[in-house]
């Protein structure tokens, strides 16, 4: 007997958190997947290599746009483009598209085209820094792990920000400021991409 699904429409309230077992769950995923990037760099084998440092790409996106209902249960996408959820950071640019009269009533999906869900680092950037060599020791899973949630969060951001970001070159790369920082010190140069052009994003408050 086949399943019935509900159509899910409640919206989400909350995100999971570093602490949600979702989030820590995918995390030891992503975690899994650098390992298996790793040993197959060291093979040469760079198809396997970039398979995996996709799937970690693909993870983070997760730990970032789902989100929680009311009564605690997750959903797929629910915290995409949703700029009213406590610590979801976002421009004044992309709130005041949320708070104008034709979205501030409406699902968080109406708002696909108006404003742009964007990774704060780039995920191929923390996929790559997850399965590079020598760059974070995977097998202390307190230090991954942190790195993992840190470098996984979005920012919400208008359209014409998000085409700013575009031409100047940041869509999907980071300044070096990032990249030459050591493991312990890159969440401090997280903003890099935004200071590069100006922007500021900030947590939304009530």
């Amino acid at each position: 007997m086949r399943i019935r699904w509900p159509q899910l429409r409640d919206p989400a309230v909350s995100l999971p958190g570093p602490d949600h077992p979702n989030t820590i769950r995918v995390a030891g995923h992503i975690i899994d997947h650098a390992r298996a990037g790793r040993k197959a760099l060291a093979a040469a084998q760079m198809s396997e290599a970039k398979y995996h440092r996709d799937f970690c790409s693909w993870l983070l996106w997760r730990l970032g746009v789902d989100g929680i209902t009311s009564d605690g249960q997750l959903r797929y996408d629910a915290a995409k483009y949703e700029t009213r959820l406590p610590g979801r950071l976002s421009t004044e640019a992309a709130r005041a598209v949320r708070e104008s009269p034709s979205f501030a009533r409406r699902a968080q999906g109406a708002l696909g085209i108006h404003v742009a869900c964007d990774h704060i680092v780039p995920r191929n950037c923390v996929a790559e820094a997850l399965i590079s060599p020598g760059w974070i020791d995977l097998d202390d899973e307190a230090v991954a792990r942190a790195f993992v949630i840190t470098h996984a969060e979005v920012a919400i951001l208008s359209p014409e920000e998000n085409l700013r970001l575009k031409k100047a070159g940041w869509e999907s790369d980071i300044p070096d400021v990032w990249w030459n920082a050591p493991i312990q010190e890159k969440q401090e140069h997280r903003m890099a991409r935004y200071e590069a052009i100006g922007l500021v994003v900030t947590p939304w408050k009530r």
